[in-house]
């Protein structure tokens, strides 16, 4: 299982990067790391559930978190700078934690990764296009707070 961490990460971490490096705000950022989520999911489906099963894991082999923070460090240390500027700018409250921004952006994308996979739909484009609409405040129509 190490070994499949690893190299999970490893294909995700690039594509991740690359996706956020073009984008100035948070909110792009997050919207970035959705598109490359579901690109990833088109490719290779069956990753999503393997990562999303990692929480769960770490419960039963606490040894794995040694390895999941080897390869994920450096996806945790870019998410902390985004979310440090976030707050900077503004874009963010100043009290949002990151542990919890962390828990809510990529459980969305775990969550959609895993639906998509477990009932048999080969692509999360349109489940995160309207995650990201529902971001940016266009996906609900006037007077509906």
């Amino acid at each position: 299982m190490d070994r499949g961490l690893a190299s999970a990460q490893a294909e995700l971490l690039p594509e991740y990067l690359a996706a956020i490096a073009g984008e100035t705000t948070l909110c792009g950022q997050i919207g970035a790391l959705l598109r490359a989520s579901a690109s990833i999911h088109r490719r290779r489906p069956a990753i999503t559930p393997f990562l999303a099963s990692m929480s769960l894991e770490l419960r039963r082999h606490p040894d794995l978190l040694a390895v999941l923070e080897d390869v994920g460090t450096p996806l945790v240390i870019t998410l902390h700078e985004m979310f440090d500027a976030a707050r900077r700018s503004g874009e963010i409250p100043s009290d949002a934690e990151d542990l919890d921004l962390m828990i809510a952006f990529s459980g969305a994308a775990m969550g959609i990764g895993l639906l998509s996979f477990g009932l048999g739909h080969a692509s999360m484009d349109s489940a995160v296009g309207t995650l990201e609409r529902t971001m940016t405040g266009t996906f609900f129509g006037p007077g509906t707070e």
